[in-house]
C-alpha cells in the first residue's frame, strides 16, 4: 500500500481515538484484515500504526486487594 492508502485505511480508527475512544489493536488488526481480504502478521499492524505516528499504551490494571 502507499502511505496516501495506509492514510485511508487508518483514517476510521483515527477518527475513534480523536473522540476519547480506546483502540485495541487486536480489534484494529481484524478490523484491517476485513478491510482488505487479508490476513496480517500483528508486528505488521503495529508498524503501520508507529509509522503514522501512533504511539501504543497499555493500560495498567490495579490488582484487587
Amino acid at each position: 500500500m502507499t502511505v496516501e492508502q495506509e492514510r485511508e485505511l487508518l483514517a476510521p480508527f483515527l477518527e475513534r481515538a480523536s473522540t476519547g475512544g480506546i483502540l485495541v489493536v487486536g480489534q484494529v488488526k481484524a478490523e484491517i484484515e476485513a478491510r482488505l481480504g487479508r490476513s496480517m502478521a500483528l508486528s505488521s499492524v503495529y508498524n503501520l500504526l508507529h509509522r503514522h505516528g501512533w504511539s501504543v499504551q497499555v493500560p495498567v490494571q490495579r490488582a484487587l486487594e
